[in-house]
């Protein structure tokens, strides 16, 4: 278990109350009429809630101000994502502006000011049983020309961060001061100390591109540390980023917390390479085409 710091023991929870408790006075008027309007356009309820796991896996509501419709078909089940988000909607989502009663989550402890955002609770069961290192070794035969490596459920909201060409492989990273999530730190532009909690670090947010050189590598160290004992319970990026770390030189592709979110449906993922035993990889090629079907996609349901 991580050494807690004396920052998060004695500092992190009274600047995370007092941060969140003057960000709802200053900006109570902003969210009163926030909320008078999405009950004006959409109607009630005016929040979003959904269960979300927080720090020792304890679940709590995520409050959010609401952003689509409660449009059904003729069998009662909601119609996808991208028909019930609303102009109003997006509005509200290209400015953040639906994220502000998450102050209430910080200030009653749910969540922090720094730290990462917390994931849908069905995913808890799967993070840790299929994100290893077995999902990368059962698709061996996709690492040619140069791949893309995507988390499980992931969706690009902002296609410019893989649209430039690939010189080298890299990784998208949030800059952030503190975070409880794997992340890694910056040296001479590539990534180091690859761990569980960190400080002044990248947020890890799961999608990289693979050179066809490394490529070629990561198959045969994945193969040798598979082999090796206890090695099927590793996760595939340990071993560019530790085990095998001299073996390559990934660099850090900057990102905003905002250019990625995880999908609530799969009908959202038009561009996620699935990272699971049956689909973990795409060759560049098709990469490039799911990425001009996204940019479509994206101005449409984004």
């Amino acid at each position: 278990m991580r050494k807690e710091t004396v920052y998060e023991r004695y500092f992190k929870r009274p600047l995370d109350v007092f941060c969140s408790g003057l960000a709802l006075v200053v900006l109570s008027p902003v969210m009163g009429v926030t909320a008078l309007m999405v009950r004006s356009k959409l109607g009630s309820p005016v929040l979003f809630t959904q269960d979300r796991p927080g720090k020792d896996e304890k679940i709590f509501k995520l409050y959010k101000f609401r952003t689509m419709t409660d449009e059904r078909d003729e069998n009662g089940e909601l119609l996808p994502d991208e028909i019930r988000l609303t102009k109003f909607g997006k509005l509200l989502r290209s400015t953040s502006l639906d994220e502000l009663p998450s102050l209430i989550n910080i200030f009653r402890g749910d969540m922090s000011v720094v730290g990462p955002r917390p994931l849908l609770v069905r995913y808890l069961p799967r993070y840790e049983s299929e994100n290893n290192i077995s999902s990368a070794i059962i698709a061996l035969d996709y690492m040619r020309d140069g791949c893309y490596f995507c988390e499980a459920d992931l969706y690009i909201s902002n296609p410019e961060v893989i649209l430039k060409y690939q010189y080298s492989s890299n990784i998208l990273g949030a800059y952030s001061m503190e975070t409880d999530d794997w992340s890694f730190k910056m040296q001479d532009g590539c990534v180091s100390e690859y761990k569980k909690g960190n400080t002044f670090c990248y947020n890890y947010y799961g999608i990289s591109y693979w050179t066809p050189e490394d490529c070629k590598k990561l198959c045969a160290d994945w193969a040798e540390v598979y082999s090796a004992p206890e090695g099927k319970d590793l996760f595939w990026e340990f071993v560019p980023f530790i085990n095998k770390r001299s073996n390559y030189r990934v660099e850090i592709r900057p990102c905003r917390k905002q250019d990625t979110a995880i999908s609530a449906s799969t009908r959202s993922t038009p561009c996620c390479v699935r990272r699971t035993a049956r689909s973990c990889f795409s060759s560049a090629r098709r990469s490039w085409s799911s990425v001009r079907r996204l940019k479509s996609t994206s101005r449409r349901s984004l």
